[in-house]
């Protein structure tokens, strides 16, 4: 599947296309742009035992004068293949605010082997906003927001995943319950301790080159972020730690 992101400023809708890095020390991955009066950081992240990543839009309006509405945009086009089914999801309230992508058992996963139970994910705006369908494309949007000179607004795109009978509208309310910058602090701290952790022989400061230090870090990150019950880099049918 792929997932993309827009900013519409003003009526204009255009995409967020930020060129993303790696934290050092951290499984995060970050990103910077600029567009006109506005400074838009894009962060993507998750918490060690939570059941969500998160994408996270920060956005500052640097103009003295000047306001803007603003509304992000998620795209969402799913893979289709045998044992895959998406759908709209709705919220408590019946509204139509994500979409819902289920893997069964008979799907293939990528380093081999099948999904050993039906998986699915809800995909959601952390402030309630609308969905819908055209074809095979979801649609996801926040309420546009006006955004006066020198402040700044924030919305996350969750991704809930699910194994459980966890339904649709509940799976939104975690969703919308999330606090996006006290878990963007905790993850931080997470990956720190994680990477800190080793005996001192281990420790990556020892590696006094940059670039090879940088690189043996994401690797273990890539390792660390790829463990799951089934299917990952790593893990296949048991669980890695």
């Amino acid at each position: 599947s792929s997932e993309d992101l827009s900013l519409e400023v003003d009526g204009v809708v255009k995409p967020l296309r930020i060129a993303m890095k790696r934290a050092e020390k951290t499984g995060l991955y970050y990103g910077y742009m600029t567009r006109g009066d506005l400074q838009v950081r894009l962060i993507d992240y998750a918490c060690p035992g939570e059941f969500w990543i998160s994408r996270l839009i920060m956005i500052d309006n640097i103009s003295a004068t000047a306001s803007h509405d603003v509304r992000v945009r998620a795209t969402v086009v799913p893979r289709i293949d045998s044992g895959m089914t998406q759908w709209l999801v709705q919220d408590a309230d019946h509204n139509r605010c994500g979409v819902a992508l289920q893997a069964d058992t008979t799907t293939e996963v990528i380093y081999g082997g099948k999904t050993i139970a039906n998986k699915s994910v809800v995909i959601s705006f952390t402030t309630p906003g609308t969905a819908y369908r055209n074809a095979n494309t979801y649609t996801l949007e926040t309420p546009i927001s006006h955004l006066a000179a020198h402040c700044a607004y924030q919305v996350a795109l969750g991704h809930y995943f699910r194994e459980d009978a966890t339904s649709d509208s509940q799976c939104v309310s975690a969703i919308r319950s999330m606090k996006s910058v006290d878990n963007l602090e905790k993850s931080i701290t997470d990956w720190q301790a994680w990477f800190d952790q080793v005996a001192p022989a281990y420790q990556l400061s020892r590696i006094k080159d940059d670039r090879a230090r940088h690189l043996v870090e994401g690797g273990l990150a890539i390792i660390k972020t790829n463990q799951s019950q089934d299917g990952g880099i790593i893990a296949h049918s048991t669980f890695y730690k």
